[in-house]
């Protein structure tokens, strides 16, 4: 948790910079910086993901999963109205990556492939 703080501190600016000194000691040489450093910051500063969209309107909840798989009541995501906009520059990293399922680990005669993801949507990065 102490990594994560620190790099979200400084990329939202609460430390302006990696050589202001905690407890007399540069944030850029706490341990735990480095290291959080290293797993939650994206160098390049372009996303790294399967799509990127200018607009998405989802009528419920986070838009994860296919495209229509939101249980819809009446009322939700209706009446939207989008005018005059431009969308240009996205620029997207695609990194391909394996995915983990273990139906067969339960089932060796099983032909499923239920692909194991966390709460938002996303595949574990091995």
């Amino acid at each position: 948790v102490e990594s994560m703080d620190l790099v979200f501190r400084i990329q939202t600016g609460d430390i302006q910079n990696e050589n202001k000194k905690i407890n007399g000691v540069k944030v850029k040489d706490i341990p735990n910086y480095i290291a959080g450093k290293a797993l939650f910051v994206n160098p390049t500063g372009i996303p790294d993901g399967s799509a990127l969209y200018g607009i998405v309107a989802n009528s419920k909840s986070v838009a994860i999963g296919g495209f229509g798989g939101s249980a819809n009541e009446e009322g939700d995501g209706e009446d939207l109205t989008i005018n005059d906009v431009t969308i240009s520059g996205l620029r997207l990293n695609v990194n391909e990556i394996p995915v983990l399922y273990f139906d067969k680990c339960y089932d060796a005669t099983s032909t499923d492939n239920t692909i194991q993801s966390g709460p938002f949507g996303y595949v574990f990065d091995l």
